[in-house]
């Protein structure tokens, strides 16, 4: 009886000691990999009031829909520090695209900086995460294996995003902040993205490492709020839309 109370001990003792290391070795840090592509519902309504054969339509489509660009978020699910940082894009010949994110850093307190082409320009932004408000909708859809609900940026309705509750993360593409719930897809100004994969990244030092590069890479430079970058970019489109008009009232 002794023995196999000792026993029991023991077993109870291995048990608990390897569920303590399982959960200690538990990776802390995701790894979201998303595909961008140079088409979002404003800029094909802009082409189509732009170009009136069909065909010649199509095919514009086709080219920008051809172009992808590659971008890995990793988060501290802990701390709930990230980056989202440029991989590599492949190009389409005789296509250009509006601009593209290179780097946003968020610290745990949730201020980021990040760098951004737009129009043949480079700068930097910053911001808080807190900052950016969203209007959430009751619009739902399933993506993948995901249960999503549709938000659009307030004072923005050009940028709309579908997130999901079942990753309880507040990050996205960019500096797509402040959600209930990680962004599976999003469609801004210029661009629509959605998710390709997410893991577990099991190499902290590996995220580490990319924090300090794009720290290094921020520090020091001069930045744009990033409601001025928005504002920016809404009011490109408003003048946009505008020549648009104007020449097809002639």
């Amino acid at each position: 009886m002794r023995i196999s109370f000792l026993f029991a001990v023991s077993a109870a003792l291995v048990l608990s000691s390897e569920a303590a290391y399982s959960q200690s070795t538990k990776p802390t840090v995701i790894k979201v990999s998303y595909v961008t592509s140079p088409l979002s519902a404003k800029m094909s309504a802009m082409i189509k009031g732009q170009v009136s054969d069909p065909q010649q339509y199509a095919a514009i489509i086709q080219q920008l829909s051809d172009v992808k660009i590659y971008h890995s978020l990793y988060v501290d699910i802990k701390t709930n520090e990230s980056v989202y940082k440029l991989d590599s894009v492949k190009e389409v010949k005789g296509t250009s695209i509006a601009g593209q994110v290179i780097f946003c850093h968020k610290d745990p307190l949730g201020n980021f900086t990040g760098q951004e082409t737009f129009t043949g320009s480079e700068y930097y932004f910053n911001g808080k995460a807190q900052t950016l408000q969203w209007d959430i909708s009751k619009e739902k859809k399933t993506i993948g294996k995901y249960s999503c609900t549709k938000a659009t940026l307030k004072n923005s309705p050009d940028v709309s995003v579908w997130f999901t509750t079942q990753i309880p993360i507040g990050n996205g593409p960019a500096y797509y902040y402040g959600l209930p719930g990680l962004v599976v897809e999003a469609d801004s100004y210029f661009e629509s993205c959605s998710i390709s994969q997410f893991e577990y990244a099991t190499d902290k030092a590996v995220f580490s490492a990319t924090v300090a590069k794009y720290q290094a890479l921020g520090k020091g430079k001069t930045t744009m709020p990033l409601a001025l970058v928005i504002a920016s970019k809404q009011n490109f489109i408003t003048m946009a839309e505008n020549k648009i008009k104007q020449k097809q009232s002639k």
